[in-house]
């Protein structure tokens, strides 16, 4: 859903941000294993999923078979170049 222009800067975002997850998991795991027990140590973890699970059902619109304009338009979105997405992308460029 980014401009080719983007996409280099959304996928270090994305990773960065996996890294960062990842790092909390596994600073937290211990003790989430230590408090809850080994039985139990994967709920919160398992709440975390059901609860995007439920977001993505009931908040996210179904894009098969879409094409890329409408799913932008279902998401409130614009195609780059219409509607001040020029300006989002400066901004994003300004900011690395």
């Amino acid at each position: 859903m980014f401009d080719a222009a983007l996409v280099d800067a959304a996928q270090s975002i994305a990773c960065q941000v996996n890294w960062l997850a990842n790092f909390v998991v596994g600073l937290s795991f211990p003790a989430i294993a230590a408090g809850l027990g080994e039985a139990w140590c994967f709920a919160p973890f398992g709440g975390v999923l059901l609860a995007t699970l439920l977001f993505v059902v009931v908040r996210l619109p179904e894009t098969r078979n879409a094409s890329v304009a409408e799913i932008q338009d279902a998401l409130g979105g614009s195609p780059p170049g219409v509607d001040g997405a020029d300006d989002a992308r400066a901004a994003l460029r300004g900011a690395a």
